[in-house]
């Protein structure tokens, strides 16, 4: 099978050791492990393009050839041979088609134009932005290898890090701004990725902190991202203020678990909290931000593929989360003003 794909292609670095994507500059939006739009080209030299244990592709090309053998079995809109999975659907006229290819720590992902410009956010029937369904395998890829992701804030002090979940709205893209300013380094603002060996992995190159920049220009545009949902979806980040941000600050690509921090609205305290209740939160979050169990592509790859079972991988994520929670001090920070709780993460790094 033959992929017509002429534009220049890139590595970039996205969770240090553990995963880059080689792509063109038709980046995959959605894809929540990094913002890749316009400016991303502007970042390729934040890390060194070094060995990954983990390697995605991602193109956009006119057109993919239909697989028309026999030998491809079908399962309903998905046709499967060799390791690869292929999506087809005519909607409006237009063909939509988008292939899977699993070489295990090697994959790809190439959808045609006609599906990449038309499927900016989920439809029914199958239809997932191909960000959103490269997130989903990356997704089930680290936790096969035994590595959670986690919906979180990260800082660090001392060789010590602090995960902050937290509800959305609640602060974590606010507490993780004053944090810089008070000399801790920056891991993530959105996403980080865990082992059960106490290690967190920054993954930095999200951009919901973009609305607590100055400019003007990032603050009108998170405000309308908030105010119309589609909105992200059809325009791109303005660029300067978040790349000089993240070349100015210090990033640890990785460090020891110190505490679990969970931000929650309330009166102003610190509680140690029950570990079970944690890992109940944590969980309930991660099933918002990662929703790769439904993902229609991989539900249709796990029929052909016994050895890929998203019931166990499921379940490897719990083992691993129920492992980081249980080894590390765990504490609720409440206050009814996000811009106090760096000063209760303050109080805990100094117990």
């Amino acid at each position: 099978m033959t992929y017509n794909n002429n534009e220049t292609k890139r590595a970039y670095v996205v969770i240090p050791e553990l995963l880059k994507v080689i792509t063109n500059p038709k980046l995959a939006n959605t894809f929540c492990y990094h913002t890749f739009n316009h400016f991303a080209n502007h970042l390729i030299n934040i890390f060194n393009d070094e060995n990954t244990l983990l390697t995605a592709e991602f193109n956009v090309v006119k057109n993919i050839e239909k697989p028309l053998s026999d030998e491809w079995i079908k399962y309903g809109l998905y046709k499967y041979k060799d390791n690869k999975i292929y999506f087809e659907r005519r909607i409006f006229g237009n063909t939509l088609q988008l292939m899977y290819e699993d070489n295990g720590s090697i994959f790809n992902i190439i959808c045609n134009k006609k599906y990449y410009n038309l499927i900016r956010f989920t439809l029914g029937g199958g239809l997932f932005p191909p960000g959103l369904i490269l997130q989903n395998i990356v997704t089930t890829k680290l936790l096969e290898r035994g590595y959670a992701p986690l919906h979180c804030a990260c800082v660090s002090k001392n060789g010590r890090a602090a995960l902050l979940p937290a509800p959305p709205d609640t602060g974590k893209s606010t507490t993780m701004m004053l944090a810089m300013k008070r000399n801790y380094n920056f891991i993530s603002e959105e996403v980080a990725v865990v082992d059960s060996n106490l290690n967190v992995f920054s993954c930095p190159l999200t951009t919901s902190y973009a609305k607590y920049l100055k400019s003007y220009k990032n603050k009108l545009h998170s405000f309308l991202a908030e105010k119309i949902p589609i909105f992200p979806f059809y325009t791109k980040q303005p660029l300067s203020e978040i790349v000089n941000f993240l070349r100015n600050i210090k990033i640890d690509k990785k460090s020891k678990i110190g505490y679990i921090i969970l931000l929650e609205r309330g009166e102003t305290k610190i509680e140690e909290t029950d570990k079970d209740s944690i890992l109940h939160k944590i969980l309930a979050m991660n099933r918002a931000e990662f929703p790769y169990y439904h993902d229609p592509l991989l539900n249709a790859y796990s029929y052909f593929k016994s050895n890929f079972d998203l019931y166990k991988i499921v379940n490897n994520e719990r083992k691993i989360l129920e492992k980081v929670v249980e080894i590390t001090d765990c504490y609720v920070v409440k206050s009814k003003n996000p811009k106090e709780y760096i000063n209760l993460i303050d109080r805990i790094f100094m117990l």
